[in-house]
């Protein structure tokens, strides 16, 4: 069964690059959510046991300034933010109820409600890069250059919920 979604995703924005740019830029910890988009494939191994792969997309592009710094002409230093996640997690979920039912061989209908449990365990990418103009601190000068950050850490997730189906099961 594959799954398509959207949403909202809010970042925590906690840690020191967050705090260096929330401070010496105008950003805001706000400012690094943004729409999230994603996919889950699962697949039954069990007649209420199924393994769940789920990939997202969430990314922000924020333009700012340094709050107290102008350059030479007196005009704002510049720069753009980017912060980009995409979660991998691979899951187990189990059903308490039916999920659906099979109409002949090609059909399958779904359950208005789904119970389940599941547990996994996946991995967090993200890029946190920086491109524009920049104050060097410790010679008071200021440069254009672009930096990121590596990869981030495992992630694990856990679920219970009941899913319905937001069409008729006719569609």
């Amino acid at each position: 069964m594959l799954g398509v979604r959207g949403g909202f995703n809010r970042a925590l924005a906690g840690g020191d690059v967050f705090s260096f740019v929330t401070d010496q830029l105008t950003l805001s910890r706000g400012d690094f959510s943004s729409v999230t988009l994603g996919a889950n494939l699962a697949i039954r191994v069990a007649p209420r046991v199924a393994v769940v792969l789920d990939v997202a997309y969430a990314g922000a592009a924020r333009h700012s300034e340094f709050r107290d710094w102008v350059d030479q002409q007196n005009l704002p230093i510049q720069q753009t933010t980017y912060f980009r996640r995409i979660p991998v997690t691979v899951s187990v979920k189990r059903y308490f109820t039916p999920d659906g039912r099979s109409i002949g061989r090609f059909a399958w209908v779904p359950a208005r409600r789904a119970a389940y449990v599941g547990l996994g365990a996946g991995w967090m990418w993200y890029r946190f890069r920086q491109a524009g103009d920049f104050v060097d601190f410790r010679r008071s000068t200021y440069s254009t250059t672009s930096s990121s950050r590596p990869p981030g850490p495992p992630s694990c997730t856990r679920s219970a919920a009941s899913t319905s189906p937001s069409a008729p099961p006719y569609c």
